[in-house]
């Protein structure tokens, strides 16, 4: 009788639990186009997330949001930030300039962006805290994606 080689599993008990959940989650948000995988197919949690890469993944949420108030996505999408140290040609400016116009991310009292720049933790809890208000707005009653009074 031979036996099955034991899984190599570098998580076990909850974490193990957290892990499939995480995979689960991530293969939602990219299937809903709001990440991206690595050009070699495969998703690095412990990678450096620059602003930049924020403002894109926030810039598909709201469109996603958009389409259920189009009029607040209209104003997320007309606005044109001037930004210090991000032109307007730059890949990332419209990103950038929706995230700030719709409130998600800030830009720094010296009206600069820093798209190259680290996010910390505490801002992307923030981003997703501003964002999840902005669905929850956007699918009440009464809210701003309601024809209801505000």
């Amino acid at each position: 009788m031979t036996t099955a080689p034991p899984k190599l599993c570098l998580v076990s008990g909850d974490e193990e639990l957290l892990v499939e959940r995480a995979i689960a989650n991530v293969i939602a948000v990219a299937r809903a186009g709001i990440i991206d995988p690595f050009d070699n197919h495969t998703f690095q949690p412990g990678a450096v997330v620059r602003r930049a890469d924020l403002a894109v993944a926030v810039s598909r949420m709201l469109a996603s949001l958009a389409a259920k108030d189009p009029a607040r996505g209209r104003t997320w999408s007309a606005g044109r930030v001037r930004f210090s140290d991000l032109a307007a040609t730059h890949l990332a400016y419209p990103a950038a300039s929706m995230a700030v116009t719709a409130g998600v991310l800030p830009a720094a009292p010296d009206n600069s962006f820093q798209p190259a720049r680290a996010v910390t933790g505490a801002e992307a809890v923030e981003a997703v805290a501003r964002i999840a208000a902005l669905a929850s707005a956007a699918t009440t009653p009464g809210g701003a994606g309601s024809s209801g009074a505000r």
